[in-house]
């Protein structure tokens, strides 16, 4: 299954079960919207995450169906809007901390990074590239939808002519509550990233100096998955990787090594060792950037302080 398939149905892990035979069948293109496609799986996917709601529902239904094609042509369709818009934008820290969340909500399916790995016959790093686009155009449609809709109100009326129209292919609601949160990231300290920084230095000295780069990747690099193989992260297309990294990696010449460089992710030594003008074949080591019970206690004062003045009668949403 692609990435862009587990993506369109919310990160469902029903549809894991699909066959190899069964996947290749659902690549047929279903439809084009501008310059993106949508493939049989993305149909297939929505399909098989209703019906792990709603076990009732008729999956072969064409209604249900066309209803679902419709849906992903509309999402398509903002999703180009978004990108014509260019008071809405992205930025790398918001896919990686979306990226590490639905990944983390994987990891939680199914029990394990390892099992993750072997379900989709690849590593955390290349999951993490694969997920970096479609994640982006996910936060994109996002923030369209709500400069848009932000402030629509649906009426009773407005609900109950949809539930006329639509209620034969809707599935049943179990009870569930609506909740609200506040989510405030961990910001590390100069004095973590300058540890990272030092560590990366002197590994990077190592090497320099003629210590093995696949040994230090497999003692010290913090990408698991790609530190089984002496950091080595294979050909991969330009526009993959953060911009950074990516900059950096390009800029260098067969078998040279980076000083380290900054990321989202944390610190990287990357050694180029083969390049073309669309693609790069690179291994890297990773330093992550620990958080320190200071910065863990900043955290937790601001949340603290935010949820008094909840208390005190200010409006969650505006908070």
């Amino acid at each position: 299954m692609t990435i862009r398939s587990i993506i369109a149905i919310g990160i469902s892990i029903a549809a894991l079960s699909l066959s190899v035979s069964a996947q290749d069948a659902m690549e047929r293109i279903v439809a084009v919207v501008g310059k993106e496609i949508i493939l049989q799986s993305d149909v297939e996917g929505q399909v098989e995450l209703l019906a792990q709601r709603n076990p009732g529902i008729n999956k072969q239904d064409p209604k249900l169906r066309g209803l679902i094609l419709d849906q992903l042509i509309n999402e398509r369709l903002i999703m180009m809007a978004a990108e014509e818009d260019t008071l809405i934008s992205v930025s790398d820290d918001e896919i990686s901390q979306r990226m590490e969340m639905q990944i983390g909500m994987l990891v939680q399916q199914v029990g394990s990074e390892k099992r993750l790995e072997d379900m989709y016959g690849m590593s955390m790093a290349r999951i993490r590239r694969e997920f970096r686009d479609e994640i982006r155009k996910q936060l994109m449609v996002e923030k369209m939808r709500q400069k848009k809709f932000g402030q629509t109100k649906a009426g009773r009326a407005d609900v109950e002519e949809f539930y006329a129209e639509y209620k034969d292919s809707l599935p049943q609601v179990p009870e569930r509550v609506d909740l609200y949160h506040i989510v405030r990231y961990v910001t590390v300290s100069a004095d973590q990233s300058k540890l990272a920084y030092d560590l990366s230095l002197r590994v990077r000295d190592s090497i320099v100096k003629g210590a093995s780069f696949g040994e230090m990747a497999r003692r010290h690099s913090a990408d698991l998955g790609s530190a089984v193989n002496g950091g080595d992260l294979g050909f991969v297309e330009k526009g993959k990787f953060v911009p950074a990294f990516e900059a950096a990696a390009f800029a260098l010449e067969p078998n040279q090594i980076s000083e380290p460089v900054e990321t989202p992710f944390g610190w990287h030594i990357i050694q180029l060792i083969d390049k073309t003008a669309t693609s790069i074949n690179c291994r890297h080591i990773l330093f992550k950037v620990g958080q320190s019970e200071d910065d863990r206690e900043r955290t937790r004062s601001a949340l603290t302080d935010i949820k008094k003045r909840v208390e005190a009668g200010e409006d969650f949403e505006t908070l």
